[in-house]
Protein backbone atom coordinates (compact mmCIF):
# COMPACT_ATOMS: atom_id res chain seq x y z
CA UNK A 1 0.00 0.00 0.00
CA UNK A 2 1.15 3.52 -0.77
CA UNK A 3 0.13 6.74 0.95
CA UNK A 4 -0.40 10.24 -0.47
CA UNK A 5 -0.48 13.30 1.80
CA UNK A 6 -1.17 17.06 1.48
CA UNK A 7 -1.17 19.84 4.10
CA UNK A 8 -3.23 23.04 3.97
CA UNK A 9 -1.06 25.99 2.96
CA UNK A 10 -1.13 28.65 4.12
CA UNK A 11 -1.85 27.28 7.58
CA UNK A 12 -4.14 30.20 8.43
CA UNK A 13 -7.26 30.30 6.25
CA UNK A 14 -10.84 31.52 6.66
CA UNK A 15 -14.09 31.22 4.77
CA UNK A 16 -17.47 32.90 5.08
CA UNK A 17 -18.85 31.30 1.92
CA UNK A 18 -22.11 29.40 2.30
CA UNK A 19 -21.14 27.34 -0.76
CA UNK A 20 -18.35 24.78 -0.73
CA UNK A 21 -14.97 26.30 -1.62
CA UNK A 22 -11.54 24.70 -1.86
CA UNK A 23 -9.24 24.59 1.17
CA UNK A 24 -5.95 25.86 -0.28
CA UNK A 25 -3.21 23.25 -0.46
CA UNK A 26 -5.50 20.25 0.04
CA UNK A 27 -5.37 18.39 -3.26
CA UNK A 28 -4.11 14.96 -4.29
CA UNK A 29 -3.95 13.22 -7.66
CA UNK A 30 -4.98 9.59 -7.30
CA UNK A 31 -3.46 7.23 -9.86
CA UNK A 32 -5.47 5.33 -12.45
CA UNK A 33 -6.64 1.84 -11.60
CA UNK A 34 -4.58 -0.84 -13.30
CA UNK A 35 -5.07 -4.61 -13.59
CA UNK A 36 -3.13 -6.22 -10.75
CA UNK A 37 -2.43 -2.76 -9.26
CA UNK A 38 -4.26 -0.33 -7.04
CA UNK A 39 -8.07 -0.43 -7.25
CA UNK A 40 -9.22 1.94 -4.48
CA UNK A 41 -8.18 4.76 -2.18
CA UNK A 42 -9.22 5.44 1.40
CA UNK A 43 -9.26 9.26 1.48
CA UNK A 44 -9.20 11.15 4.80
CA UNK A 45 -9.79 14.87 5.34
CA UNK A 46 -8.71 15.93 8.84
CA UNK A 47 -9.29 19.35 10.40
CA UNK A 48 -7.93 18.95 13.95
CA UNK A 49 -8.57 22.49 15.18
CA UNK A 50 -11.16 24.48 13.21
CA UNK A 51 -13.44 27.00 14.86
CA UNK A 52 -16.30 29.19 13.68
CA UNK A 53 -17.36 32.67 14.78
CA UNK A 54 -20.89 33.99 14.49
CA UNK A 55 -24.11 34.73 16.36
CA UNK A 56 -26.53 32.11 14.98
CA UNK A 57 -25.24 28.68 16.02
CA UNK A 58 -21.96 29.12 14.06
CA UNK A 59 -20.37 26.17 12.34
CA UNK A 60 -18.90 24.68 9.20
CA UNK A 61 -19.43 21.93 6.67
CA UNK A 62 -16.35 20.15 5.31
CA UNK A 63 -16.06 17.60 2.56
CA UNK A 64 -14.03 15.59 0.10
CA UNK A 65 -14.59 16.37 -3.58
CA UNK A 66 -13.50 14.83 -6.87
CA UNK A 67 -12.53 17.53 -9.36
CA UNK A 68 -14.88 17.40 -12.36
CA UNK A 69 -17.62 15.44 -10.55
CA UNK A 70 -21.21 16.64 -10.84
CA UNK A 71 -21.61 17.08 -7.06
CA UNK A 72 -19.75 19.65 -4.92
CA UNK A 73 -18.59 16.94 -2.47
CA UNK A 74 -18.79 13.14 -2.32
CA UNK A 75 -18.47 12.84 1.49
CA UNK A 76 -19.12 15.54 4.07
CA UNK A 77 -19.79 16.40 7.68
CA UNK A 78 -20.83 19.44 9.70
CA UNK A 79 -20.10 20.88 13.11
CA UNK A 80 -22.04 23.62 14.91
CA UNK A 81 -21.92 25.11 18.38
CA UNK A 82 -24.70 24.23 20.81
CA UNK A 83 -25.31 27.87 21.72
CA UNK A 84 -26.81 30.49 19.42
CA UNK A 85 -24.18 33.04 20.53
CA UNK A 86 -21.26 31.16 22.11
CA UNK A 87 -19.32 33.02 24.79
CA UNK A 88 -16.13 31.66 23.23
CA UNK A 89 -15.41 29.83 20.02
CA UNK A 90 -13.83 26.52 21.01
CA UNK A 91 -12.07 24.32 18.47
CA UNK A 92 -14.13 21.42 17.16
CA UNK A 93 -12.08 18.69 15.40
CA UNK A 94 -13.70 16.98 12.42
CA UNK A 95 -12.54 14.14 10.16
CA UNK A 96 -14.22 12.85 6.98
CA UNK A 97 -13.34 9.51 5.34
CA UNK A 98 -14.32 8.20 1.89
CA UNK A 99 -13.51 4.87 0.21
CA UNK A 100 -13.14 5.68 -3.50
CA UNK A 101 -12.83 3.30 -6.43
CA UNK A 102 -9.96 4.35 -8.69
CA UNK A 103 -10.92 5.17 -12.27
CA UNK A 104 -9.29 4.26 -15.62
CA UNK A 105 -7.68 7.72 -15.58
CA UNK A 106 -6.04 9.65 -12.69
CA UNK A 107 -8.43 11.79 -10.65
CA UNK A 108 -7.87 14.75 -8.35
CA UNK A 109 -9.47 14.86 -4.91
CA UNK A 110 -9.62 18.05 -2.84
CA UNK A 111 -10.72 19.24 0.59
CA UNK A 112 -13.58 21.76 0.63
CA UNK A 113 -15.44 23.76 3.26
CA UNK A 114 -18.39 26.10 3.73
CA UNK A 115 -19.72 28.26 6.55
CA UNK A 116 -23.00 27.52 8.32
CA UNK A 117 -25.59 30.26 8.98
CA UNK A 118 -23.34 33.20 8.10
CA UNK A 119 -20.43 32.27 10.32
CA UNK A 120 -16.73 32.78 9.62
CA UNK A 121 -14.72 29.55 9.78
CA UNK A 122 -11.01 29.43 10.65
CA UNK A 123 -8.14 26.97 10.44
CA UNK A 124 -4.66 27.84 11.68
CA UNK A 125 -1.48 26.36 13.07
CA UNK A 126 -3.38 24.71 15.95
CA UNK A 127 -3.26 21.38 14.17
CA UNK A 128 -2.19 20.05 10.83
CA UNK A 129 -5.15 20.33 8.44
CA UNK A 130 -4.53 17.54 5.94
CA UNK A 131 -5.83 15.36 3.14
CA UNK A 132 -4.43 11.86 2.77
CA UNK A 133 -5.08 8.74 0.73
CA UNK A 134 -4.10 5.13 1.28
CA UNK A 135 -4.02 3.22 -2.00
CA UNK A 136 -5.18 -0.41 -1.97
CA UNK A 137 -5.29 -3.31 -4.45
CA UNK A 138 -8.73 -4.26 -3.05
CA UNK A 139 -11.79 -2.74 -4.76
CA UNK A 140 -13.65 -0.08 -2.78
CA UNK A 141 -16.31 -1.47 -0.47
CA UNK A 142 -14.74 -4.94 -0.45
CA UNK A 143 -11.94 -4.41 2.08
CA UNK A 144 -11.66 -7.09 4.70
CA UNK A 145 -10.58 -6.54 8.29
CA UNK A 146 -7.48 -8.49 9.19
Amino acid sequence: MDTLFAVAEPYEQTTSSSSFTDIMGLGLVLPAATPGGYQSALVTLCLPGPYAEGNDFPGASVGIAVVGASTPVIASGTFTYQEKRPGSFARIPITIVADLPLQPQPMEVIGRWASVRGSTVHIDEAGLTSLSAILSPTPAGLKQLL
